[in-house]
């Protein structure tokens, strides 16, 4: 069991032993309390990132750079966050099992997915602000070549290759799992 995100973490080794027990959160949650932080963390991510959005947008159509189209990339991933995983986050800590899909195959592959996705989104916002860190730091350091070769198109490039190669990382770092589980069992 696993004290700190609340679910419980069984081993399966064949896809017919799933039952619902392995949806379960731990006893020491209080489901109710948990999911309403959650929906008012829901509203104010939803809420303050839309707003870094359109602000973005509408300051951008003056000039758009490098920094302030990080800071609608970063916003957005943020967004998309709140959007996609904190809803369902809150729906299952406060029913206290996970209840998206008809049968525990099916639960098992959402599950697998959420995760998936709350990882792509944690990992690219981490990455997309050392990114803005570094962007930054060389429009400080070297402030006319930063003028120069960092453009909003420059900074596309960067997230473009930036995403992708998280995918790849996230992706392999599955395999890797699946691949010493299955040595383990």
């Amino acid at each position: 069991m696993d004290k700190s995100s609340g679910i419980t973490n069984s081993s399966i080794s064949d896809e017919t032993s799933l039952n619902s027990s392995l949806w379960l959160l731990a006893d020491d949650i209080v489901g109710p309390v948990v999911a309403a932080f959650v929906g008012m963390e829901f509203f104010l991510a939803v809420s303050l990132n839309s707003f870094i959005i359109i602000h973005t947008l509408y300051t951008a159509k003056k000039k758009l750079n490098s920094s302030s189209f990080l800071l609608f990339m970063l916003s957005l991933m943020n967004l998309l966050m709140g959007l996609l995983y904190l809803p369902y986050w809150a729906v299952a800590v406060g029913s206290g099992e996970w209840i998206f899909g008809n049968t525990d195959s099916i639960r098992n592959i959402l599950c697998k997915m959420h995760g998936f996705l709350v990882i792509y989104l944690t990992v690219a916002s981490i990455h997309i602000l050392a990114v803005i860190s570094i962007d930054r730091c060389l429009s400080i350091i070297k402030p006319h070549t930063h003028k120069r070769y960092m453009t909003w198109k420059m900074s596309l490039l960067i997230i473009v290759v930036l995403m992708v190669s998280i995918i790849y990382i996230i992706i392999a770092n599955f395999i890797i799992i699946i691949i010493t589980s299955a040595k383990n069992d």
